[in-house]
This record gives structure tokens, sequence and C-alpha cells, in this order.
């Protein structure tokens, strides 16, 4: 009996030792720390969406817009990949624009332990264009429904995207593709922090 007191007074002193593990980060923008119902913006310049046919998107403008929970996730209500003007995406083929639309929204990022990004439910319909002539259209969704990446603790905060695979619908037509690339955060103009 008193081996079996010993080994959970023990026991008890151990797991008080080891600190708990951090829940997320938390955000701060122009030095004021957001709480929920803020506004978030996430804008990239580097984001490249790559089709297994080779076909990659360059978009203008890649900008995801949403509310901070006040907690460890964010929810991304809408956005937009367009050309620089408004119209379809570019491609790496001159004849080839693509019309690409968020689906399945809110999507959810999470900012969890470890610097480790995530968002949820993240997927896409793209409608390729010819001269003008829509020859495609196909339905992109993350595979089994998350985009990892990871964020960083600096100033400004970034999500960085590398090799997240997606799954095109139909598949015979469609294909996958792969997403690369960052996000920079900011709220009411200000460059966001994570601590």
């Amino acid at each position: 009996m008193r081996k079996l007191v010993l080994f959970a007074f023990f026991s008890a002193l151990i797991v008080a030792a080891v600190p708990a593990m951090a829940s997320g980060a938390t955000l701060t923008a122009g030095g004021i720390t957001l709480g929920a119902g803020d506004p978030i913006m996430a804008t990239s310049s580097d984001l490249l969406f790559t089709g297994s046919s080779g076909l990659s998107l360059e978009c203008a403008t890649r900008q995801v817009v949403g509310t901070y929970d006040g907690g460890t996730t964010i929810e991304i209500e809408e956005g937009t990949f367009t050309n620089a003007t408004g119209g379809p995406c570019a491609t790496n083929n001159p004849s080839v624009t693509v019309h690409m639309t968020p689906i399945n929204l809110p999507w959810v990022l999470h900012l969890n332990n470890n610097d480790v990004a995530e968002f949820t439910g993240m997927a896409f319909t793209a409608t390729f264009t010819v001269g003008g002539t829509s020859v495609n259209h196909c339905t992109f969704t993350a595979n089994n429904g998350v985009t990892s990446g990871t964020y960083n603790t600096t100033e400004p905060l970034k999500i960085t995207i590398s090799g997240a695979n997606f799954t095109g619908a139909p598949v015979v037509n469609c294909g996958t593709a792969v997403l690369n690339g960052s996000f920079t955060l900011s709220s009411g103009g200000n460059h966001i922090e994570a601590h």
C-alpha cells in the first residue's frame, strides 16, 4: 500500500512539473489584442494553384476575408481570386483563363499548437475558358477536408501552405491540383502579430 501511495505522489509531482502546452496564439494588430468579431483580411502575392495537367493559375488578386472568433480560429467568409481588373485568372497558357470561386464557405482557419495552421472546408469551383468559350468546369476539394500549413510568430502573421493536395470532380476531366504559397494577415489596416 505504501508503494502505491508513493507512486501516486511522484506521478502527481511529475505531471505538475510538465508545463501545459499553449493552445494556439494570441493575436494583436496595431498593438491592440484582437477580440471576437474583429475583421481579418488575408492577402497573397505568391499563391499558386497547379493542376495535374500542368496548368497553373496566376491570379493577380488572392484575398480572403473573415472574422476572428477571439480564440484560435478565424472564419473565412468570402474570397476573391481574379485578374487585376476583377476578371478570370490568367494561367501559364496564354489562351486559357480560369474563373475561380471559393465554395463551402465559411472555411475555418485554425491556429494550432506548434505553429501549425489548418484550413478546414477549403474548396473551389473552376471554370476554364478558351477564347471566351467555357471548355471545362471542375470542383476542387482539399483532400480529407483539411489544408495544412504553418504560421510564424513575428510581424506580419503569415500562413504558409506547401504542397496541399486537392481532388477535382469529375476526376476524369479535372484530375488533381496542388496549392502552394502564403497569406499575410491584417486587421483594420494593421499587420497581425501572433504571440
